[in-house]
């Protein structure tokens, strides 16, 4: 006669040991192998290893993977990162990722913790405790990579529940916004140069407001010098490898990809810029690495987007204004534009926000125009 089947529960009664705390025996079925597996559970009173018990053999019933006990939740982090999120991301994201789990998550505390036994309770402590040296909006990305990773352990069953649910964070404040007036703009022109490489880059952003790494990405034949437009089809992106090399990716969102009307006036610069730029092309011969791009290296290489912001920061340290960041000439463009009275629809579409009420919600409120009339008119108000 066959032996009857023993299912999950069996096991010994509590007992208490010498040393005053208990313990027992229990018996479960492997969710995966289905074979008949047995584990100690310890507790300091008879009531501690039965609560245990009963919540073992519920996450045994939920397909939680025993195992997985003796993971931590940064060692799952790493997993997650290299399996789940590797070919999913930009280069960019993946960095951040990386970036955000070794200098904020692993070694602490929490990051040491058995990734079945972290609770809500914990990561919260853990994100007001960061909360307290760390800005709002890096908060935010440090939730949601733990709820991203986390999600994706309950999915594997490793865990019964994602406890970064319902997990409230600091407040955070919009970011501010100092566009250019018309005196800065033209004292910035005069210290980058005219003619320069960055001179020319700055220029390009005030009257385009594209961001700095679709600046990094553009191609001359992206640019229809007679019909008066551009086209903004990829952007430059650090690679997700340690070698971490810029290189043209697709754009971040569907909106993202644009045509921007241009004016006669930067359409001087740009063959000005095009024509310095086949001086230099000749002069290195093979030496140059031509990827028909409009604004790189001198050798024709991507320019990384980081060392473009590092240029133009040592600019404006020599600048007689105010600090910006490479960033506010974005938010210069849209800004003039809608002092001058302009349509939010071509606004939007011009800047690559998915969403009219994005542009709203940064920028405020604009009369009607078309997209043409919003690029001459931050040109004629510049006046450079």
């Amino acid at each position: 006669m066959a032996r009857p089947r023993r299912e999950n529960g069996a096991g010994t009664e509590p007992k208490q040991g010498a040393n005053g705390r208990w313990w027992l025996k229990v018996s479960y079925r492997d969710p995966e192998t289905d074979d008949l597996e047995r584990t100690t559970i310890r507790g300091a009173s008879q009531g501690e290893v039965l609560s245990k018990k009963k919540e073992f053999l519920r996450s045994i019933e939920a397909g939680v993977k025993p195992k997985a006990k003796k993971m931590t939740l940064q060692e799952w982090l790493d997993t997650w990162l290299e399996v789940n999120k590797i070919s999913s991301v930009s280069g960019k994201s993946y960095i951040i990722y990386q970036t955000i789990i070794d200098n904020h998550i692993k070694d602490t505390a929490l990051g040491k913790k058995d990734i079945d036994k972290v609770k809500r309770v914990d990561i919260q402590r853990f994100i007001n405790e960061k909360g307290e040296t760390v800005a709002p909006s890096y908060i935010g990305q440090i939730k949601a990579v733990l709820a991203d990773a986390l999600n994706v352990a309950e999915l594997d069953h490793l865990i019964l529940r994602n406890p970064c649910k319902k997990i409230k964070l600091p407040q955070v404040e919009k970011e501010e916004i100092h566009p250019l007036n018309q005196e800065e703009v033209k004292k910035l022109l005069d210290t980058g140069g005219s003619g320069s490489a960055l001179y020319n880059i700055i220029f390009f952003t005030l009257h385009t407001g594209v961001r700095r790494g679709e600046v990094c990405g553009i191609r001359w034949t992206d640019i229809d010098f007679k019909n008066k437009r551009i086209e903004i089809k990829q952007q430059a992106k650090v690679d997700r490898t340690h070698d971490k090399k810029p290189y043209l990716g697709k754009l971040k969102t569907k909106s993202s990809y644009r045509t921007i009307p241009i004016g006669n006036r930067l359409i001087e610069v740009l063959k000005w810029h095009q024509a310095q730029q086949n001086r230099l092309k000749n002069d290195l011969g093979e030496a140059y690495n031509d990827l028909d791009l409009v604004f790189c290296e001198p050798d024709g290489n991507i320019t990384y987007p980081n060392t473009l912001d590092s240029r133009f920061t040592r600019l404006m340290a020599k600048t007689p204004i105010e600090r910006r960041t490479f960033h506010q000439l974005r938010h210069t463009f849209a800004s003039v534009a809608i002092s001058q009275g302009l349509n939010i629809k071509a606004i939007s579409k011009i800047l690559g926000h998915a969403k009219t009420s994005i542009t709203l919600d940064v920028y405020g409120h604009l009369l009607p125009g078309d997209a043409e009339t919003v690029t001459q008119a931050v040109a004629a108000y510049y006046g450079v």
